[in-house]
């Protein structure tokens, strides 16, 4: 038995002589907007989407080629919606919003990853990473009267689950022997992504949905990451 052990500590040992922890965290960003509050014409509506998200990690070099981790994700969604229901001060080139809507979600969760280094040239590295991430959170929806003319109101709605998994190729770029910076091309990626809606009036109410997004904008088109290697 003692040599068993023995002989199990001595191969972690070789397997992980190279193996360094370092600690990093991610940045995404999406913005997209549609219509316009006036467009020359008519006044109406102008639809913005805003999604963001904030991922510290910690996670393990096993090898020159491998590293596994894990994450802590925040991810906060915006589906704001500019509203302008006449132009009051006769100015057609004047945008005039009289209310704002923002359907909103913070949600918070974790996953795991793991990189394989596809290639290496000096600094620069082209990788490939693999994860799987849990997030939870509610649905809140804001009216926000610019003009004055009603009361700003906020409520709770429905609550979210997402799961997700996905493949991302992505450029990590070392300034020394600790501090290295990556670039995901999430456009360049794959995921799909299973989301549960429970409603915030019925329980038993549940709407699930999949996703599966392959070189879409759905996954973003870049974000970026930063590394401490100890």
């Amino acid at each position: 038995m003692k040599k068993a052990l023995l002989f199990f500590a001595v191969v972690a040992f070789a397997f992980t002589a190279n193996a360094q922890f370092f600690v990093g965290g991610n940045l995404g960003l999406h913005r997209d907007a549609t219509g316009a509050v006036y467009d020359g014409k008519t006044w109406g509506a102008k639809d913005v989407n805003f999604d963001f998200t904030f991922a510290p990690k910690v996670g393990y070099q096993i090898n020159d080629a491998f590293q596994v981790g894990a994450k802590f994700l925040w991810n906060r969604t915006d589906a704001l919606t500019y509203v302008a229901l006449s132009n009051t001060h006769g100015n057609p080139n004047y945008d005039k919003v009289n209310y704002k809507d923002n359907e909103y979600i913070n949600m918070f969760g974790f996953g795991i990853f793991a990189r394989y280094n596809v290639y290496n040239a000096g600094s620069l590295t082209v990788f490939c990473e693999a994860d799987l991430s849990m997030l939870f959170g509610t649905y809140k929806n804001s009216v926000t009267f610019v003009d004055g003319t009603g009361d700003d109101l906020t409520v709770d709605g429905d609550k979210a689950t997402t799961f997700g998994v996905g493949i991302t190729p992505g450029l990590n770029y070392a300034f020394n022997e600790h501090f290295s910076m990556d670039l995901y091309l999430d456009l360049l990626g794959i995921s799909y992504n299973k989301y549960s809606v429970k409603s915030a009036t019925d329980d038993k109410d549940v709407t699930n949905n999949r996703e599966f997004n392959l070189l879409s904008e759905q996954n973003g088109i870049l974000s970026v990451g930063f590394n401490y290697k100890f």
